[in-house]
């Protein structure tokens, strides 16, 4: 963070009051403080873009959790099914050759089913892998811009002030 101990955001909401406090007085509003303005809607705005992204994120993972579950209970369908398979072995020691055949079957099966979580796996991972990317990229962006407003108004200040905007 560019920033430690939230000296940004409180030198900005104190430039805000100043600010409001012109605009309350009638006072006219220079370029500086229409920047104050400006870069206080950013940063709100880039606050409630986290707030989305992180509730997206929350929406994502309560998904994932539900369909891990509804995985979970089909596992064990299938666990009380190969019970009842068993049982049916037991008493059934003259049809070895017809289970011996569908034992394998299943093993392919079970081979798939482990094929297709290795391929949920990685698709879940790279899911995670493109949010943390997209997320690190929103982060980097809002402090590159945060950054160059407040170059700006530096700049401007040290410049000896920005010309009056007229309109």
């Amino acid at each position: 963070m560019i920033f430690e101990d939230d000296f940004f955001d409180e030198w900005l909401n104190e430039e805000v009051r100043r600010v409001q406090g012109k605009i309350k007085s009638s006072l006219p509003l220079d370029a500086d403080d229409k920047v104050i303005l400006i870069l206080k809607a950013q940063v709100n705005h880039f606050h409630h873009l986290d707030v989305e992204l992180r509730d997206d994120i929350r929406v994502f993972r309560e998904d994932m959790h539900a369909r891990m579950e509804q995985i979970d209970r089909r596992f064990e369908q299938v666990d009380r099914h190969l019970e009842q398979v068993d049982k049916h072995l037991e008493q059934v020691d003259k049809h070895l050759e017809q289970v011996d055949r569908r034992l394998e079957q299943a093993d392919q099966r079970f081979e798939q089913i482990d094929k297709r979580f290795e391929q949920m796996d990685r698709r879940f991972e790279q899911t995670q892998d493109e949010l943390r990317r997209l997320y690190q990229a929103i982060n980097t962006q809002t402090w590159k811009m945060i950054g160059a407003l407040g170059l700006i108004v530096i700049l401007a200040r040290l410049a000896g002030g920005l010309q009056p905007i007229t309109g």
